[in-house]
């Protein structure tokens, strides 16, 4: 026993006396069971994070205290040291900052990139597609100072990042996205859940997201706009998890408990925007800062989140807490595959294919199936030539043969032998069969057809106009009714 307790304290002292572990007291590790503020929850990681090398660390010193700063004094609040440690940022890494407004964090993670190769891609406001003059003068002066001066950042692209934006970069090629206090704006658009497939898509397998977001209240139901600037920490994980996410830290760096969130003008009401009355009026020179002063900046949570290294099958359940989202019409689904119709009327000639039916549709065409020759269409004779020629006679010589009802003109009908086919491909005989046609008839019969009988009816006549006479006298009372209804005559 004496030796262990021996050991112990001797394990102690070197911790206590190595500069490693001083380090490690300044910045809370991962490890939630390291950390007492942090709360107990079926959601908190157990992963720990190592530090950064002794090199990074001097690196990422030298970045926050160099000239090239935004307002250093606000590390009191945010602690970018202790931050982006927790993070896990390496000076080699390619990262992506979302929406760095005028460029605080830029200022430290440009410069520190730059020690060690690293690449910085900025998603800043589409000011492209703004209607604020105020995002595209931010966004052309943040693009001046960060893009154009490589000696002192290094590589920084700026790439826009809007609910219609394209892809960050090139998928499966970050190592790091980060976001400051962001989340509440993109829940007040509608496009959350965007944004956030845009961050799996653009990480690589295993790669970090880190989240720092203002902390909302959990005894109080989430606003699905958060019109008030908080977020609730459980909806924030929701939501990373079912992009994809893996939740693996959790830390208290940036927690500030002496914010109650019940400012009248929301987290804005806070340093550093320090409003005094509602957006879009004037400042109200009367309205007493002094409270919201004391309190600094907000509480908020930092989070770091992990791209699985393999897809995950299952899909996390979702979240009652939040709206359902605007659909994007940049990121619709695509369209259904669809079969390209059959030419009308039906040919056996194919039919060129239609651009955009489907991807596996594109470049295939339905050709109409071989149909039977069509009926030629015929030109339908006159009534009577047609009965006549329909009708079956004897042959010339025939005794019994009786003369056609036909009229008195050069046409006549065609010979009697003719067949019903030949009278649908030949409706009119031609002038050489009627030409042959007295040779083939009997002598007995006369050249030409009698002229038709002109059979005239009597009209009927007209019937005889009746005489007027005199309106029947009124039928005699009946007898059968009571005596006191027909009244009797004197006598």
């Amino acid at each position: 026993m004496r030796f262990r307790a021996w050991v112990w304290v001797s394990t102690l002292l070197l911790l206590a006396l190595s500069p490693s572990a001083a380090a490690y007291s300044q910045t809370p590790p991962d490890d939630a069971a390291r950390d007492s503020t942090t709360p107990t929850t079926p959601t908190t990681p157990t992963t720990y994070v190592p530090l950064l090398d002794p090199a990074a660390q001097a690196a990422l010193q030298r970045a926050i205290s160099g000239p090239q700063r935004i307002e250093p004094e606000r590390d009191r609040w945010r602690n970018p040291a202790a931050t982006l440690q927790f993070f896990g940022v390496h000076p080699t890494d390619t990262v992506i900052e979302i929406w760095p407004g005028q460029g605080w964090y830029t200022s430290i993670l440009g410069a520190y990139l730059k020690q060690g190769g690293g690449k910085l891609i900025v998603g800043h406001w589409d000011a492209n597609s703004s209607n604020f003059s105020a995002a595209r003068q931010i966004v052309d002066a943040y693009r001046d100072r960060f893009e154009a001066d490589q000696d002192t950042y290094g590589s920084v692209n700026v790439v826009p990042f809007s609910p219609w934006s394209g892809p960050l970069a090139k998928p499966n090629s970050v190592d790091s996205v980060l976001t400051f206090r962001n989340i509440h704006n993109w829940m007040a658009d509608g496009w959350a859940e965007k944004a956030f497939g845009d961050f799996f898509l653009a990480l690589k397998p295993g790669g970090i997201l880190g989240i720092e977001e203002h902390r909302g209240r959990t005894d109080e139901p989430q606003d699905p706009l958060a019109s008030a600037g908080y977020v609730r920490e459980d909806f924030v994980i929701q939501l990373a998890l079912e992009a994809g996410f893996e939740l693996i830290g959790r830390s208290e760096i940036n927690a500030n408990p002496a914010d109650t969130k019940d400012h009248p003008f929301g987290v804005w009401t806070l340093p550093p925007v320090s409003r005094t009355s509602p957006i879009g009026h004037p400042d109200d020179p009367g309205f007493n800062r002094t409270r919201f002063d004391d309190i600094g900046e907000s509480d908020r949570m930092t989070l770091r989140f992990r791209k699985p290294l393999k897809p995950s099958v299952t899909m996390p359940a979702a979240n009652p807490l939040r709206a359902p989202a605007i659909i994007n019409p940049a990121q619709s689904p695509p369209p259904a595959q669809s079969v390209t119709p059959l030419p009308t009327p039906p040919t056996t000639e194919p039919k060129p294919a239609q651009p955009g039916v489907g991807p596996l549709k594109s470049h295939t065409t339905v050709v109409a199936p071989p149909l039977a020759a069509p009926r030629p269409q015929l030109e339908r004779p006159s009534p009577q030539p047609v009965r006549a020629a329909a009708r079956p006679t004897a042959s010339p010589t025939s005794p019994k043969l009786r003369p056609t009802k036909s009229p008195p003109t050069a046409a006549a009908s065609p010979p009697a032998t003719a067949k019903a086919p030949a009278l649908r491909q030949k409706a009119t005989p031609t002038a050489s069969a009627l030409e042959k046609k007295p040779k083939a008839r009997s002598t007995r019969r006369p050249a030409t057809p009698p002229p038709a009988r002109k059979v005239t009816r009597p009209s009927p006549p007209l019937p005889a106009p009746k005489a007027k006479t005199a309106p029947p006298p009124p039928p005699p009372p009946k007898t059968n009714k009571p005596d006191w209804v027909v009244p009797r005559k004197s006598s």
